[in-house]
């Protein structure tokens, strides 16, 4: 897997054109689902922004459970 790059939630917002509320709920599933991880924290205009990057065991089991559940077609 090619090195990601960390991305807050508003940035992911601002990049797809979508309300931060809809991409930070997403940030949150992938997060708890392991595909995420947070990698920083800063200080913005009066809060916390959280930056995460991809991460490799999260995708690689992704990866697996695709090519088991592909197999048995």
């Amino acid at each position: 897997m090619a090195e990601s790059v960390p991305i807050s939630a508003s940035e992911a917002a601002v990049a797809l054109g979508e309300p931060l509320g809809t991409v930070a709920y997403h940030f949150r599933v992938l997060h708890t689902a392991g595909l995420i991880e947070l990698v920083s924290t800063e200080r913005r205009r009066g809060s916390i922004e959280s930056f995460f990057q991809a991460t490799n065991s999260g995708w690689n089991e992704v990866a697996s459970a695709l090519a088991k559940l592909l197999a048995l077609e």
